[in-house]
């Protein structure tokens, strides 16, 4: 179901056309995926994860995608409902995506939670809702829709946040300088990483030494501004 080339509901069963996302793929709009039953192997930003029954993952523009593998014990009870909608569509609905996506590092970490019966419940209702104004001939039917998609962003946000915060009360090393100064960079490397690849210009746009903006992306990710600005461009080249 869907509405022209901004918004679609897609129910997803196991078929041949899933193994075309076995190539690394980058995404331009914002996926949410509901795992309804089965279990799916993904990679995103080459991170792997397994997606599997009550589990929901956000992914946003800018991330690349890829199925790594799908068991064949496992096919034929895949079902996934996947909601897509493009940027430029969100941008028509006035939304703070800075507030809802503002843990982009939180997303690279974790795309993938596991909801609540509540959670399951409530997101149910929403698709269930989304579906019927979609498959009717309702009057602004556009502007329904974008009601929907305003409360829905706002309920995963609310979702994800609420896991992080779980996170965040267990004991960790990283500073929360160093997560902010990674979530920023990993922001400009999404725009940038095609025409700009030297550190130096990274801790420039953030108003830091090169050295001690290295130091500060190798503490809150384990790995070198060098080798974050390597990883994007070689994502790239998969992706093309």
């Amino acid at each position: 179901l869907a509405l022209g080339d901004d918004f679609c509901i897609v129910d997803v069963r196991y078929d041949r056309k899933l193994l075309e996302f076995k190539t690394p793929t980058r995404l331009d709009a914002f996926l949410i995926l509901f795992c309804i039953s089965g279990k799916v192997r993904l990679s995103v930003n080459m991170k792997e994860f397994t997606m599997e029954k009550d589990q929901v993952a956000l992914l946003i523009p800018g991330f690349i995608g890829q199925v790594v593998n799908v068991g064949e014990a496992e096919r034929e009870d895949i079902h996934y409902v996947l909601v897509g909608v493009t940027r430029r569509y969100l941008s028509t609905l006035h939304l703070d995506l800075n507030r809802i996506f503002s843990e982009g590092t939180a997303l690279l970490d974790s795309p993938c939670v596991r909801l609540s019966p509540e959670e399951k419940t409530i997101a149910t209702r929403y698709l269930d809702l989304a579906s019927a104004v979609l498959a009717s001939e309702v009057p602004n039917k556009r502007d329904c829709i974008g009601s929907l998609i305003s409360s829905l962003l706002y309920l995963s946000q609310g979702v994800f946040n609420a896991r992080l915060d779980r996170a965040r009360r267990e004991p960790v090393a990283r500073s929360g300088r160093a997560d902010e100064v990674l979530n920023r960079f990993l922001h400009l490397l999404a725009d940038y990483h095609t025409r700009e690849r030297s550190v130096s210009f990274y801790a420039g746009k953030l108003c830091l030494s090169p050295k001690y903006f290295s130091k500060l992306i190798k503490a809150a990710s384990g790995r070198s501004a060098p080798e974050w600005i390597d990883h994007y461009v070689i994502l790239e080249a998969k992706n093309y």
